[in-house]
């Protein structure tokens, strides 16, 4: 408790009321392979949750983050695509707001160089409403119209989606 003065009159307040905290955080990422199909976009399925205090991830079925409360997040991912053919073209990453694309990252070949594996990564602070959901999608083109593989790492997490509310 901390002691404040009113206009000469001491009052008590409790530190949990006036400290600031970055809630509804969270990081999600892929523990085992996703295959992606050539030329659509596929929503990405981060199975496993590194942390989730507040409930804001769903890893089980629609892999979304769900804003809480209104305010500003910082939103990020990182995908890594594997090709073993080496035949990828294009690849694009997007952040989808409540079922639309918002944003994009994209890599795209140059007289005839492909690739066996390409990775992107997107950060962006979003004004979010209670209730605004933000998904990741990837989009992959390649030479052969097979698919490609989200690589899953035991060993390391390289393909990810995570945030956190900003203190504003």
């Amino acid at each position: 408790e901390f002691l404040v003065s009113d206009a000469g009159t001491l009052k008590r307040i409790d530190y949990s009321l006036i400290k600031a905290a970055n809630t509804a955080e969270f990081l999600a990422y892929i523990s085992s392979d996703q295959t992606i199909n050539h030329n659509s976009a596929t929503k990405v399925t981060f199975q496993t949750e590194s942390y989730d205090p507040d409930g804001v991830f769903d890893n089980s079925s629609n892999y979304r983050f769900v804003a809480p409360s209104a305010g500003k997040y910082m939103m990020y991912t990182n995908i890594t695509v594997y090709d073993a053919s080496t035949d990828i073209e294009e690849f694009k990453i997007f952040f989808y707001k409540n079922g639309s694309k918002l944003t994009e990252a994209a890599w795209q070949k140059n007289s005839g160089n492909r690739l066996m594996k390409a990775n992107l990564t997107t950060t962006l602070v979003l004004n979010l409403a209670s209730s605004d959901y933000i998904e990741v999608y990837v989009y992959n083109n390649q030479v052969d119209s097979g698919s490609t593989v989200i690589e899953a790492q035991s060993s390391i997490i390289q393909n990810y989606f995570g945030g956190y509310k900003l203190i504003t």
